[in-house]
């Protein structure tokens, strides 16, 4: 790389690093309330009307190029399953590594599923409950490394932030109660069932449980926030429908950069600053607060730009990278024990080593031909979530949710159909079997009732010694693999045919009912870095065990705020991921920064 140019940028009151979820709803809020704001995000912004409207039907570009993603020639990221091992980089997306981390503003929402749901009250007290309800040995026998804590701020404390959320995103269902009480619905109706729920919900009430809609992030209709901004309405087409992979065409799948940041821009407060890459915080020793971040444009050159106030929004990796790479933090040592940043990660999603239980739905067909969307027309229930049942005789926290009946055709299937044609798949019988794909005369039904992985002092989130990214920086490394509480949790409710789940289908008139045994732990080891990964540099109520307090303020730099999953003190599975958690805390960041730059110091 040839010798770069040093640009001193303007101060501002307030840097954005990168322009995803958390620094987009960040920079709506801070600059209608009058701060300047610069954001800045390694790519660009998409446009739904150009980028996704002209050239959105383009598969092979999408899938396989991923066009629309991060490029890992930049950077990427290191794997391994235990500390004795050599961490292996991801040098490519495959069928196995299918998650790709954003590019541009709006980040990985421009093409995620859109599954969206609170999280419980249990969760944000898991730890003191759970000891407080079966003993304060229950969670050393369920996982006796196990690194849980408390959230700072309970349920009730975070539901008013969960509101402006969900109006902000404009979030389709209905009340989750009882489970999940709301003081305020979900500002839309929900999409209407699909065939598979309209038959699940009358059984489901019937043995007691709890129905609800599936929430979502795709406007059921025409919507206008509290920022004047007016999402489009989901057209059901069906291109977005593949999960984490294609995005939405009319703008109606939510994100930052078609739901806040347009209010943002129109103040005049928010300056965008594309296609670079932050690289460091640089640190004044004396006062221990940030006094400017480094990034590269995009001819190379290095641009040195102050703030009053930073906040790290960069997607959950990446966020405690540049910490890492800044010396920001006390770094975390699993040997010891001892430390915050990088300490208390887990998988954020459903590990692929959990019991299922499949069933066929005769007389009740669907319509494979893209339509509906991502993740519209389904049903839920909370009643085996969490700590909603007993669990004193068990070998597990938490529980699962149950989910089915999303629409059936989601998502184009062209590649994978051209793909499977050859010699002697040709023909009448070729056309036949595309037939019977779109246009099934019975629908399967799989329930997967997994628990929560659980934080544990084995894991943690370094830099790794050995590899390094474009510019010469270390890599992040991860360390990680899957433990028993998802395991034993889905072995109890869907890994036998006595169990909820098989009743559940049963019930339902379902025929052809079948098990898929979990891989007990250890057996397949974690290979793929998720969307949803939580922890890592989380928030909390002890300096030190935790990076950041309830404003997500660092307990060691001040005036710097970092936001997103990564920050989650814990989390379940009553969501997939945990966009929507992650959303009610980013108001509270928000909350914090106003805070702080009407009177800067420590806000806990």
């Amino acid at each position: 790389m040839s010798q770069s140019e040093v640009i001193q940028e303007p101060e501002t009151d307030v840097c954005l690093l990168g322009m995803g979820v958390a620094g987009g709803i960040l920079g709506t809020e801070l600059a209608t309330a009058g701060y300047s704001v610069v954001g800045i995000d390694k790519g660009p912004y998409w446009e739904y009307e150009t980028d996704f409207a002209l050239t959105k039907y383009d598969e092979w570009g999408i899938m396989i190029l991923r066009k629309f993603d991060h490029p890992l020639r930049i950077f990427t990221y290191t794997l391994r399953n235990n500390s004795q091992q050599l961490a292996l980089p991801v040098r490519r997306y495959t069928m196995d590594q299918y998650i790709a981390p954003g590019h541009g503003v709006g980040g990985m929402a421009q093409h995620y599923a859109g599954l969206m749901g609170r999280f419980g009250p249990w969760v944000y007290q898991m730890q003191s409950e759970t000891a407080s309800r079966y003993g304060t040995n229950f969670l050393n026998n369920v996982d006796p490394s196990n690194d849980i804590e408390d959230w700072p701020m309970t349920y009730t404390d975070y539901d008013p932030y969960y509101v402006q959320w969900e109006t902000a995103w404009g979030i389709t269902g209905i009340n989750q109660g009882p489970f999940q009480p709301q003081s305020k619905n979900f500002p839309l109706p929900p999409h209407p069932y699909s065939n598979v729920s309209n038959v699940a919900r009358p059984v489901l009430e019937n043995m007691g449980y709890h129905p609800y809609p599936t929430p979502t992030a795709l406007a059921s209709q025409a919507y206008t926030n509290q920022y004047g901004v007016t999402a489009n309405a989901c057209v059901y087409d069906g291109w977005c429908g593949e999960p984490c992979n294609f995005v939405c065409e009319v703008g109606a799948k939510a994100n930052t950069a078609f739901r806040t940041i347009p209010a943002a821009l129109k103040t005049g407060n928010l300056t965008l600053v594309l296609n670079s890459f932050v690289f460091r915080l640089d640190v004044d020793p004396s006062t221990n607060t940030v006094i400017d971040v480094r990034y590269y444009d995009p001819a190379g050159n290095i641009h040195v730009q102050p703030a009053k106030v930073f906040y790290n929004g960069l997607w959950g990796l990446n966020l405690v990278r540049l910490l890492s790479l800044s010396g920001i933090g006390v770094p975390y040592n699993p040997t010891t024990v001892t430390g915050s940043l990088g300490r208390g990660t887990q998988y954020g999603v459903p590990p692929p080593t959990v019991a299922s239980v499949t069933g066929k739905l005769n007389n009740v067909g669907g319509n494979m031909y893209p339509a509906g969307n991502a993740e519209g027309g389904g049903i839920d229930i909370l009643d085996l979530a969490d700590d909603n049942f007993d669990h004193k005789e068990l070998n597990f926290i938490g529980g699962g949710m149950l989910r089915m009946g999303v629409y059936p055709g989601s998502g184009p299937a062209n590649l994978t159909i051209a793909a499977s044609v050859g010699p002697t798949s040709m023909g009448s019988n070729f056309k036949a079997s595309i037939k019977n794909y779109y246009l099934p005369q019975a629908l399967p039904v799989t329930l997967s009732m997994d628990g929560p992985e659980l934080p544990d002092t084995k894991w943690n989130i370094d830099l790794d010694p050995h590899h390094y990214d474009i510019y010469g920086d270390p890599l992040t490394r991860w360390t990680y693999d899957f433990g028993t509480n998802a395991y034993n949790c889905a072995t109890y409710l869907s890994g036998s045919l006595s169990g909820p789940a098989a009743t559940i289908l049963q019930k339902m008139g379902c025929s052809d009912i079948t098990l898929s045994a979990g891989v007990s732990p250890g057996q397949l080891p974690m290979d793929t870095f998720p969307a949803h990964i939580r922890g890592g540099c989380r928030m909390g109520s002890n300096s030190s065990t935790s990076v950041m307090n309830m404003y997500g303020q660092l307990w060691t730099c001040e005036n710097l705020f970092c936001g997103g999953e990564i920050t989650d003190t814990t989390g379940d599975n009553t969501t997939i991921g945990g966009t929507h958690p992650m959303g009610a805390a980013l108001y509270v960041h928000a909350e914090g920064v106003k805070k702080y730059l009407e009177s800067p110091g420590p806000l806990v």
